[in-house]
């Protein structure tokens, strides 16, 4: 039987070491998975987590001065993790709550992992010296991940990334600017403590500078602004409650404000808008379309769901259910993509629409635990004022730069990580309690061992295994059209026991259909649409989501040509996806598409002039109206139509699009408005021939005889089957 004192030492010393291997999560990126960005860090930060607690749980055990007391921060902690587990039990999709989806990975129980990482931290790390072990191991991290953004930078493509603001190995610039902005703050509170060699302090400042300039080339406004408000903030605690330093902090508060006072008034000259970050951030205005406009009406919708489920909300991870039941139309004027949020972008708002009242005030109450926790240390001596200052301000910014964005694993782990070195204490000489020994330790240590092994095992293991599969059954479909291989990969990636299988379904059921859509009436494409039926509607089995019946509804249309009935059964799935996201333009528009195939054109008409009654400013519905007036013979109105999707800027990237719409001016007896269009046809398709030919004949209604008979010359040339309709066009002419 091992010494119970050398079970505390290994154990000791396995978490102190094995702790900062999560500061290499964020370096990883894994090709083969989905979300190469994202599963890769959550599965290997689990895997740690599950694999280090039966060392925690041995520790606890047989030294009872390790074990957690009674502090307000761990008390906070603990009570925001309890309050999401019974927001999630009461909320719309519980199962979602749990494990977010495969895109997020964010659910409760990554929360419980974070909760453990931090627990785990604040017990094994007591002395500031082991304290700012753990922050030099996080800063090697931080270099290696600066490098690589500093070589993305000049090297477009790397990484995946043709935007011109680096992300690294995150894949996403909001994700590196928040990574950074704590790295930023560890710097600084190394460099302040004055305990390292100063040749290291002088490498800290080194990487601090490239890690300043890595983030100003991120240009992620949110971050800039809170760094700077929190800047302002000390500046000014500075000069009213620090009497030695408040000469140089009113001068420097001062500086601070003339030098953005100049910058703002110059915000438009070129040598402003050159400033990385800076020339992004100034020429903001709250009248911005697209990110800002969304961003806002998101925050409404948010609202608009706290105020539906105020107590403990719709549980976390669920404002997706929220946005689509108080969907503002108005969002698909900035896309489709802006039309399927699932965070508000405002962590405090998602936090308040998910948990409701109770999940916000817990929330709250970490931060309210944590400054006083600061306050209590400085007081005791026990951190050093400037470093508290320092502690707190990085709080701020935390918090200020979450109002326009949302947390991500790495966001998460270094919260946490701060959280943990807030709440650690000198380690008690003694503790209350009884040290365990004998047969005891070993059952416990038997126990969590199989625990650990087992959540690692079915938390990482099994899931990259099923992801990796749905990937590879994406690639057969997308790469090969292969719809057999395809549906046998996600068969195999369903089959295994993972918490993503909902997502695997959709993702399976929305890839066999793009595929077989070409081809719905061979066995193969019927086979294939069946198999995706039986997988959305497993789906449905288990929750109500507007998505599932809108992708089911298109499978339906889809079958429509060979099944009698799948019409019936698209409207029905269809007007479900409608009551769960009423004024919803995707459903609108499924709902239309299955109208028109039924021959029922003035129903399709009514649909779309009350999508325009919610919201008119939306090209993509007066583009589908013309098509809808059109059919019901309506071709003034298909023409005005046209003349306002073209107003708002209606994107002709569809060579079928533009012959259409060139077509309805032609009915319209408007050829002069045709001509444009034809013209851009003639350009998109130069030697096409039908394009030509179809040019000519809008010249000739205009009664530009010459333009008409070269076009239609022209026509000929680039495609001789043209011959005979040529020479017939040529005939009408005078």
């Amino acid at each position: 039987m091992i010494a119970p004192e050398r079970v505390e030492r290994i154990a000791l010393r396995v978490l102190q070491v094995g702790l900062p291997v999560v500061f290499l999560t964020p370096l990883i990126y894994i090709g083969e998975t989905t979300f190469p960005f994202v599963v890769g860090k959550v599965w290997s930060f689990r895997l740690l987590v599950d694999l280090l607690l039966p060392f925690y749980v041995l520790l606890v055990a047989v030294a009872p001065r390790y074990r957690p007391r009674k502090e307000p921060l761990l008390i906070a902690v603990g009570a925001y993790m309890g309050v999401l587990l019974i927001s999630a039990a009461f909320g719309v999709d519980p199962w979602r709550s749990l494990w977010s989806n495969h895109e997020r990975m964010t659910g409760v129980v990554a929360m419980l992992h974070y909760a453990a990482f931090f627990l785990m931290a604040a017990t094994v790390y007591r002395t500031r010296r082991e304290w700012r072990m753990v922050l030099l191991a996080s800063l090697g991290a931080s270099a290696i991940m600066t490098v690589l953004a500093l070589w993305e930078r000049g090297h477009t493509g790397f990484m995946a990334n043709t935007s011109g603001r680096p992300w690294a190995t995150l894949g996403n610039t909001i994700y590196l600017a928040n990574y950074l902005l704590f790295h930023l703050y560890f710097i600084a509170i190394l460099v302040v403590r004055k305990s390292l060699p100063p040749s290291v302090r002088v490498l800290l400042v080194v990487l601090g500078i490239a890690e300043g300039i890595v983030l100003l080339f991120t240009q992620t406004r949110g971050t800039l602004l809170a760094i700077i408000v929190t800047g302002l903030a000390l500046l000014s605690w500075l000069a009213v409650r620090e009497k030695r330093y408040r000469k140089t902090g009113i001068s420097l508060l001062l500086a601070a404000i003339i030098a953005l006072g100049v910058l703002y008034a110059n915000r438009t000259h070129p040598a402003v808008l050159g400033i990385p970050g800076f020339g992004r951030l100034l020429t903001t205005t709250l009248s911005e379309g697209g990110g800002l406009r969304t961003r806002f009406i998101a925050w409404e919708i948010a609202l608009e769901g706290f105020k539906e489920k105020p107590v403990v909300g719709w549980g976390p991870e669920n404002f997706y259910y929220v946005f689509n039941a108080h969907y503002n139309p108005e969002s698909y004027r900035f896309g489709q993509y802006e039309t399927w949020f699932d965070r508000p972008h405002n962590t405090l708002l998602d936090v308040l629409a998910t948990t409701g009242a109770v999940g916000a005030a817990a929330y709250l109450a970490l931060f309210v635990a944590a400054f006083w926790t600061l306050e209590r240390k400085i007081r005791a001596g026990e951190t050093p004022k400037w470093e508290g200052i320092l502690t707190g301000g990085m709080l701020i910014a935390y918090v200020l730069q979450n109002l326009t964005v949302f947390d991500s694993h790495t966001s998460y782990l270094y919260f946490f990580l701060l959280l943990a070195m807030i709440a650690a204490r000198p380690l008690p000489e003694a503790a209350p309690g009884r040290a365990l020994g004998g047969a005891a330790l070993g059952a416990v240590g038997a126990v969590s061992a199989a625990v650990g092994i087992t959540l690692a095992v079915w938390l990482a293991a099994v899931p990259y295994q099923a992801n990796r599969y749905g990937l590879l059954g994406t690639s057969a479909l997308r790469l090969y059209g292969d719809l057999a291989q395809g549906m046998a990969w996600y068969d195999r990636a369903i089959a295994l026991p993972t918490q993503h299988r909902v997502d695997l379904r959709a993702d399976g059921a929305r890839e066999v259909l793009t595929a077989a859509a070409s081809s719905p009436g061979t066995d193969a494409g019927r086979a294939a649409l069946d198999w995706a039926v039986r997988r959305v509607e497993e789906n449905r089995a288990g929750r109500k989501d507007v998505y599932d019946a809108l992708l089911l509804g298109q499978i339906y249309i889809t079958r429509m040509g060979f099944d009698p009935t799948a019409a019936q059964r698209a409207r029905t799935v269809l007007e479900e996806a409608q009551a769960l996201s009423p004024k919803r333009q995707q459903v609108t528009f499924a709902l239309v598409q299955l109208a028109l195939l039924e021959g029922r054109a003035a129903d399709a008409v009514a649909l779309l002039e009350a999508s325009l009654a919610d919201e008119e400013r939306v090209r993509d519905v007066h583009w589908n109206l013309a098509i809808a007036y059109q059919a019901a013979g309506n071709a003034a109105g298909a023409a005005r139509a046209v003349t306002r999707a073209r107003e708002l800027g209606y994107p002709w990237t569809r060579g079928d699009d533009l012959v259409a719409a060139i077509q309805i001016y032609q009915q319209a007896g408007q050829p002069a408005s045709a001509l444009p269009l034809a013209e851009g046809l003639v350009q998109a398709f130069p030697k096409a021939g039908n394009a030509r030919m179809l040019l000519a004949e809008v010249l000739f209604g205009m009664g530009e005889y010459e333009r008409a008979r070269s076009e239609a010359e022209r026509a000929r040339q680039l495609d001789p089957t043209l011959n005979e309709a040529v020479v017939l066009f040529l005939s009408r002419i005078p």
